[in-house]
């Protein structure tokens, strides 16, 4: 009984101390910067939930885009992003996750996809990792964007692949590998001397390249090539 007794209180206490660690490790997620508010034009379209920040254009949406951050990162810092999405008639949901780690509510973009118009998974670093586990057409899902990420099990819908030559935090190997994992079409397109934070609008990251460009350039350069790839998968 003794022992049945120290292991129990040895299992407890090695649950309290993952406990504790997750709780500090989720503690400071990064956040927006104060300029990016400044970059968005029509935050009358803007709308919020407990588990989401949405962008909602004018008039019927041609396309319905779910996107889900990087790790560690406030869903606020993609705002310029899906801003500009919706001036181009494209619903945005950026979804919340728990504690900002896409991985602990790995379902949560479905709950916003939409029957009335083709539905786009976006991610940024594990967000796109998670994007990548939804993208199954029998979902609802017709197409799967990863900005410096990749996929860690099949997707069966088209893939557009964004990343930065001066990023120094995706795993160059596990990228490569992935590109197995996408059945029905994957393109890629590769900012010179953006980085790895600037897919996000919330400064610099630790252990990430220098970018060369500006982080607005670098938001822009996203805006277009998603727009384009999601015009010619609807």
């Amino acid at each position: 009984m003794k022992v049945l007794k120290w292991v129990s209180v040895a299992l407890l206490a090695a649950i309290a101390g993952l406990a504790g660690y997750y709780f500090w490790y989720t503690a400071n997620p990064y956040q927006a910067l104060p300029e990016m508010r400044e970059q968005i034009s029509n935050p009358e379209l803007r709308s919020e939930g407990r588990n989401y920040i949405r962008y909602s254009p004018e008039g019927e949406p041609l396309a319905n885009l779910v996107f889900i951050p990087g790790g560690l990162v406030e869903a606020e810092a993609y705002e310029y992003l899906a801003a500009s999405w919706a001036e181009q008639q494209i619903r945005v949901t950026i979804v919340k996750p728990t504690r900002n780690l896409a991985i602990m509510s790995p379902n949560q973009a479905l709950e916003h996809l939409s029957g009335e118009a083709p539905n786009f998974l976006v991610g940024h670093s594990l967000g796109g990792t998670v994007a990548a586990m939804n993208g199954q057409a029998e979902l609802g899902v017709d197409g799967v964007v990863l900005l410096a990420s990749y996929g860690v099990s099949p997707v069966d819908v088209p893939v557009l692949s964004i990343v930065a030559s001066n990023d120094q935090i995706l795993d160059s190997v596990r990228y490569q590998d992935s590109q197995a994992n996408y059945t029905a079409g994957f393109s890629e397109l590769t900012i010179d001397g953006g980085n790895h934070g600037y897919f996000g609008w919330y400064g610099e990251q630790e252990g990430d390249g220098e970018a060369r460009i500006n982080v607005w350039e670098q938001q822009d350069y996203v805006v277009d090539a998603v727009l384009d790839f999601v015009l010619v998968n609807q």
